[in-house]
């Protein structure tokens, strides 16, 4: 934690921020958030992730005050504050391309806001040193941002958050600028950091892996509305339609039509290459490519649906190899022609049958 408790802007805590039939037009026809009804609890580290386009961006903006609300309200902590300035929701925002000052050493970055709200010198200076120590940049106070690396650069851009101390962290896809190993330490220290600090976490981005690692919370979103919320073992294993189903996990779920009426997948890591204790639907398949990726296999099968991915442990099937796939029967998901989930259990028995009727 850091070393001061004073706080800049609000009342100490964390903070619960909630939409109420949040609407977001541009241009008065472009709809990218359409009456968005969503609770973050306080303290969580939540995740809204999508594809490009889907309006999470634009719901991070609303929050922090840097885009307008067309129709409905943001609360946070109880508090109205969609129409109240950036200033004073007592945010604060790390951006995708990091928004330090180039012409600033890192210590000023990190003093300028403190600076601005006039916070006593010797304060100041223990605010600074507090941060640097819990960002690892104790040594490149005096550098540069051009004398940084990527990583060393975003965690400027975080100690200058922290050390606003706000209830609510903001972050807009922070770590896309960096390289594959520089990610995966970010993500690490992310998390480390939300458990010092205690705050509540908002994070945007359009990976899933960075959102299954990271999120306490995902809010899957599509076409400007959520389509789920919960935990990442809650949408990995039961996802609420096909979109989240083949979004969430990598790869994502195979899913194909069963007649004209519904759809059925299973998860790539579901299928094994001899059969299992229990029921199962047993299929032929045709191997087209294999990736080796470690501890894991990914293979492309050619199947009696289309293609599907398959992960395994075992390395030794080649492509244009012929097996047998084998998935238990508690492995599969349902679908309806609409993309939700079946919700009936006699009509995903039914439909359960049909598709193992189809293999005997």
């Amino acid at each position: 934690m850091l070393a001061s408790d004073r706080r800049y802007g609000g009342e100490s805590g964390v903070a619960r921020i909630e939409f109420h039939n949040v609407t977001k037009v541009y241009d008065g026809k472009n709809r990218v958030i359409e009456k968005l009804n969503l609770k973050v609890e306080e303290g969580s580290f939540t995740v809204l992730v999508g594809p490009s386009g889907c309006g999470k961006t634009t719901a991070l903006r609303m929050i922090a005050g840097l885009e307008s609300v067309t129709e409905g309200r943001i609360f946070i902590d109880g508090a109205d504050v969609t129409d109240r300035e950036p200033g004073k929701r007592d945010i604060a925002f790390v951006f995708q391309n990091y928004a330090i000052y180039p012409h600033m050493t890192v210590r000023q970055n990190i003093e300028f806001g403190l600076e601005n709200a006039r916070v006593p010198g010797a304060e100041r200076e223990e605010i600074v040193g507090s941060v640097l120590e819990m960002v690892g940049l104790q040594e490149y106070a005096n550098s540069l941002p051009s004398k940084l690396s990527g990583g060393q650069r975003q965690r400027v851009a975080l100690a200058r958050a922290v050390s606003k101390k706000p209830r609510v962290f903001l972050m807009d896809e922070p770590l896309s600028n960096l390289d594959a190993k520089l990610r995966n330490q970010m993500r690490t220290e992310l998390i480390e950091l939300h458990q010092k600090l205690g705050s509540t976490f908002v994070f945007v981005t359009h990976d899933q892996i960075e959102a299954m690692t990271m999120g306490q919370q995902l809010v899957i979103m599509d076409g400007g509305k959520v389509l789920q919320k919960g935990t990442p073992r809650e949408v990995y294993a039961s996802p609420n339609c096909v979109f989240t189903a083949q979004f969430i996990g990598d790869p994502g779920m195979n899913v194909h039509p069963l007649g004209d009426e519904a759809m059925f997948g299973f998860r790539p890591r579901a299928a094994r290459f001899s059969a299992p204790e229990g029921c199962f639907v047993r299929m032929g398949a045709r191997a087209v490519t294999r990736e080796i990726l470690g501890a894991d296999t990914l293979y492309c099968f050619k199947t009696p649906y289309g293609r599907d991915m398959v992960k395994s442990e075992l390395d030794d099937v080649a492509p244009d190899d012929e097996v047998q796939l084998y998935i238990p029967v508690g492995a599969f998901a349902f679908f309806e022609k609409d993309g939700r989930r079946v919700a009936d259990p006699e009509r995903e028995r039914t439909l359960m049958e049909r598709l193992r009727s189809r293999h005997e």
